[in-house]
């Protein structure tokens, strides 16, 4: 898994005083279409905190069916990329703060279902809903969105976001190069007796 780290106010671990680890996940249909929330206008990956001894992979499970209502399995995931945020001043807390971020691949073709869904408290007070977005057209509706995220202050969750989605990218097309040169080299040893 990819490790990204923003420090540029060179903090040390030891002069860390709060830390916050959140699981973030890109459900992939496919349609190679991206399931996205839309939070108050201001597009989001499902995800949360996790709760107690949670496993990043069951945090994943338990905040897919709680956001879009769709159950999984916890071993259905695969984290992707580690992005780590040094940060002073952590959300104007006045303490030196660590986002730990985690984010994990997830293939499905069911359907979101509001029904199913089980929004916290926070959540279900807003404007909450889910959509489909086409891989390919990902990025230009995240740039769309940039105005309305800004507008409340979250335009960091669209650059954010576009960044993963570039990665993920990347590291899918490096995973179907494997994929095919695994292929190529089955075919090779494929031997015909005649």
């Amino acid at each position: 898994m990819k490790q990204v780290v923003f420090n540029k106010e060179r903090l040390t671990d030891d002069e860390i005083e709060m830390r916050e680890q959140r699981v973030k996940i890109i459900l992939r249909n496919s349609k190679d279409e991206l399931l996205l929330c839309k939070v108050d206008g201001v597009y989001h990956f499902v995800g949360g905190h996790p709760k107690g001894k949670e496993s990043i992979n069951e945090c994943a499970k338990r905040e897919v069916k709680e956001e879009t209502g769709i159950d999984m399995e916890s071993e259905s995931f695969t984290p992707f990329l580690e992005l780590k945020q040094y940060k002073s001043d952590y959300f104007g807390t006045g303490k030196n703060g660590l986002a730990t971020i985690t984010y994990i691949d997830g293939k499905t073709d069911e359907r979101f279902n509001y029904e199913e869904r089980n929004l916290d408290e926070k959540e279900a007070e807003k404007d909450f809903v889910l959509e489909y977005v086409k891989m390919d057209e990902a990025m230009r509706v995240l740039e769309d969105n940039r105005e309305v995220s800004k507008k409340q202050n979250k335009e960091f969750i669209t650059t954010e976001m576009m960044y993963v989605v570039s990665e993920y990218k990347k590291q899918l097309i490096e995973l179907n190069k494997k994929k095919g040169n695994k292929e190529e080299k089955a075919e090779s040893k494929v031997e015909i007796k005649g």
